[in-house]
């Protein structure tokens, strides 16, 4: 699982099984689904295992995802989509 913080004050979460990316709004704790790490194979001990927040999310809306996967591990960005109403 990896957490990282937003701008705006959300938490995009990452889970391990599943690769999707979650996000987490702060008063209340609603959960709502920004989408899947691609090219994820579930292992034992594998999945996405961090996220960070690029220094430049405002303007290009990049977060990056460690994966640990079958064959390498590698960090994969991904455009987080905008918040919908």
């Amino acid at each position: 699982m990896g957490l990282a913080f937003l701008p705006d004050g959300t938490a995009p979460v990452s889970e391990r099984q599943s690769a999707r990316i979650l996000r987490i709004l702060p008063d209340g704790g609603e959960v709502q689904e920004r989408g899947v790490v691609p090219d994820m194979d579930f292992s034992a001990e594998g999945g996405p295992l961090g996220l960070a927040v690029s220094p430049d999310f405002e303007e290009e809306r990049t977060v990056f995802a460690y994966v640990s996967s079958v064959p390498t591990n590698r960090v994969v960005a991904l455009t987080y989509p905008r918040a919908t109403p």
